[in-house]
């Protein structure tokens, strides 16, 4: 994405050091930070990380189909 930690964080809307955590493995991103994480990636990378979350594709899917009266 070409952003650094500070800008990361803020797009997340979290501390640079949370961020830093993260990628030092100290900590592991909360489920709703998954999810934004995958919203930022797009299709198809953001099954990895909504998975991360404990979603699986089914479920999303059926969710979206049921919010759009499908």
């Amino acid at each position: 994405m070409d952003l650094n930690q500070s800008e990361f964080a803020h797009v997340l809307g979290v501390h640079f050091m949370q961020v830093s955590r993260w990628e030092r493995g100290a900590v592991e991103p909360q489920a709703h930070h998954y999810i934004q994480l995958g919203k930022l990636v797009g299709k198809p990378k953001c099954w990895y990380f909504w998975g991360r979350a404990g979603l699986n594709q089914r479920d999303v899917l059926a969710s979206f189909s049921r919010k759009n009266g499908r």
